[in-house]
């Protein structure tokens, strides 16, 4: 280092007076500074005493410099003894794994070989001429089976577990550990191999379990999106979490506030929407096990919170008001952001496109009112032909049909190609006319390859409707006998109802 010395000799000089107002200058201001030369002298030894008096001075007696170096030299050691440590434990797991071997005896059975044409067996045939298999193939077949229709996992609920999907879903990579997780999809259950469409003539239905909420009565059902497990609220202010695995076993079960008519998962599937004949709806954590009441219509034309829905994108809610109000909510702040207002005096039902881009809201006389849910302008309307009253509307997955449940039992179904904002008026595209009560419940597979629909009021009132045949599935209720259904609900890749 080098001492820089300035030669401040020049910085002298008489102060003057400025027009008389008492502002003092340098005489030298009205010209330009002259440059100043600066004058570099060597490091000499009196400079180094003064340079160690500042360093003990700021770091004490110790030499700094051999301090900094030490710590150094500490670091670089520590990472080399937790290398060797590392090299050391992969040489000695390598050394103790268990050596491939062969098994140790022959199971007998697996040589005999198995009728699969037997009544006991005929679920397991995968040819029309197959007769006799292997044991080896028959195992294989059973654990084939098993796996498709039993899932005990509830993942979901698991933080650590989920936190792992949810990075290697922001990493963009499947693993193959999820990949082979049993029951990833169940559309096989329901869709055939070769052309992936169901028959139109038939529908294989099997009861797996009877899942009981109590001994009130159900009126919500849900399956959870991304986990094989049901969940159902009722009458007797419960939710239970039910797993499908046979055993009828309650994953999770909590008390409600209030007798609860809707219920959904909300926020990554970690919350549940509950609400029912109370102004104010409720949100459970299921992680957490805590619940929040959500206020957040005072000051709106709001009612009670039975009819609420979620958009398909997650990002709203829809919630009937008064006096044809329907509030249009932020599913992130709970907060009303829009209201959409119609001239029927009630809100009978309501549902969202399937890009979550429209809003269809029906009013009690059954007309149809399309809103713009960016614009929140309304695009279009329009009157259910002969129909009086209605209750239920629900849009397909795929954002090709819309289908209401009218009071005398007939279901009108609609092409969304020929209802606004697409036309400018609506046509019915077909009508089912097989029940003959309310409608009080639709709900559409997760391909949009059935559309079912039932009525409370009378017992077995439930039919399965073909699309786009639209004919109804006649072995189904048929020989099955079946209490008044209060909800439907179809998991996520339709292998459940």
């Amino acid at each position: 280092p080098s001492f820089v010395r300035l030669d401040m000799s020049s910085r002298g000089g008489d102060k003057r007076d400025v027009k008389g107002k008492g502002r003092y200058v340098h005489p030298s201001a009205d010209a330009p500074a002259p440059i100043k030369r600066i004058r570099v002298g060597k490091y000499t030894e009196n400079d180094k005493k003064v340079e160690q008096d500042l360093t003990k001075e700021l770091f004490g007696d110790d030499d700094i410099i051999s301090r900094f170096e030490e710590a150094a030299t500490s670091r670089k050691e520590i990472e080399e003894t937790k290398k060797q440590q590392g090299d050391d434990k992969k040489k000695n797991k390598k050394k103790h794994a268990a050596p491939d071997l062969a098994p140790a005896w022959a199971d007998p059975e697996d040589l005999q070989s198995v009728v699969v044409k037997s009544k006991a067996n005929r679920s397991l045939m995968q040819a029309p001429t197959e007769q006799v298999i292997s044991g080896a193939e028959y195992a294989k077949r059973l654990h084939d089976r098993a796996t498709k229709h039993i899932a005990a996992s509830t993942s979901w609920a698991d933080i650590d577990t989920k936190k792992k999907k949810k990075k290697n879903v922001d990493d963009d990579s499947d693993s193959d550990e999820e990949i082979n997780v049993p029951l990833h999809t169940t559309a096989r259950l329901i869709m055939s191999e070769a052309g992936g469409t169901l028959p139109k003539d038939s529908l294989k239905l099997k009861k797996v379990a009877v899942l009981r909420n109590g001994e009130s009565a159900v009126t919500a059902v849900q399956f959870h999106p991304q986990s094989e497990v049901l969940m159902s609220v009722g009458l007797n202010r419960r939710l239970k979490i039910f797993k499908l695995d046979g055993s009828s076993e309650t994953a999770y079960e909590a008390a409600l506030p209030m007798s609860a008519d809707t219920a959904f998962y909300i926020q990554q599937e970690e919350k549940v929407l509950c609400a029912g004949r109370h102004r104010n709806f409720f949100t459970i954590d299921i992680l957490k096990n805590k619940q929040e009441e959500i206020r957040t219509t005072s000051g709106h034309k709001s009612g009670t919170a039975n009819v609420i829905t979620m958009s398909p994108s997650g990002a709203f809610y829809l919630l009937a008001g008064a006096d044809g109000y329907s509030l249009l909510l932020s599913s992130m702040t709970m907060a009303v952001i829009a209201e959409f207002k119609i001239p029927d005096p009630a809100v009978a039902s309501f549902t969202f496109s399937a890009d979550s881009r429209y809003v269809y809201i029906m009013s009690d006389r059954a007309n149809v009112f399309v809103w713009d849910v960016y614009s929140r302008i309304c695009i279009g309307s329009f009157t259910n032909e002969g129909i009086e009253s209605a209750r239920v509307m629900q849009a397909s997955p795929d954002g090709k049909w819309l289908a209401i449940g009218c009071e005398s039992g007939i279901i009108n179904i609609y092409n969304t190609d020929n209802i606004p904002p697409a036309s400018d008026s609506a046509v019915i595209h077909t009508t089912i006319p097989n029940l003959t009560t309310p409608i009080t419940s639709l709900a559409f597979s997760p391909d949009s390859q059935i559309l079912f629909a039932s009525s409370s009021l009378l017992q077995s009132a439930v039919r399965a409707i073909h699309l786009p045949s639209f004919r109804v599935f006649p072995n189904w209720p048929h020989s099955q006998k079946i209490q008044k259904v209060a909800s439907i609900g179809v998991s996520p890749h339709g292998g459940y109802l």
